[in-house]
């Protein structure tokens, strides 16, 4: 079976189906899987102890993040999204960890770099982006609010917030 190899972990990041792929959740510690393709890069960006969410068009409210550019790195590609869906600078980016996921129907395994940032500065939400406007949610709120909320969502979004606050 695909998650195996990571089966140590399962306790601490559940296995969840998002449609046709299956998804679970590496920490920065754990080594990912051979032959894994980045789909795209996500940051948890916190200002004052609250998570900024985007409400994005097709998806609902959710953390900053996307695709890479051809030649992107993860980091940037955080930094520009943050920007273009909130209006927001990060700090530094500490890396949390990997989303890993594997679609049913393509078998293809990729993987979703993620990031915990301070937010240092709030500004307008560029025009003609995807975004329709940003909150700041407690941990409490994002259950009701969040595009998808899970157990695995609910364990990520604690240890994001459990690495901020070292």
């Amino acid at each position: 079976m695909y998650f195996d190899a990571e089966a140590e972990h399962r306790d601490s990041f559940p296995i969840v189906s998002w449609g046709k792929t299956e998804a679970t959740f590496l920490s920065a510690s754990q080594d990912i899987p051979d032959k894994m393709e980045i789909l795209a890069s996500l940051v948890f960006a916190i200002s004052e102890g609250k998570f900024v969410v985007a409400d994005i068009t097709d998806r609902g409210w959710c953390i900053p993040g996307g695709h890479l550019y051809p030649g992107e790195s993860p980091e940037a590609a955080v930094r520009r999204e943050a920007y273009e869906e909130a209006g927001i600078t990060l700090g530094a980016l500490h890396f949390l960890g990997n989303f890993l996921m594997k679609n049913s129907t393509s078998n293809v395994n990729q993987i979703v770099p993620t990031y915990v940032s301070e937010v240092i500065e709030f500004a307008s939400i560029p025009e003609g982006t995807e975004s329709r406007g940003i909150r700041l949610l407690t941990l409490e709120e994002l259950p009701e609010n969040y595009f998808v909320w899970d157990g695995l969502m609910d364990a990520v979004f604690h240890c994001a917030l459990e690495l901020f606050n070292r």
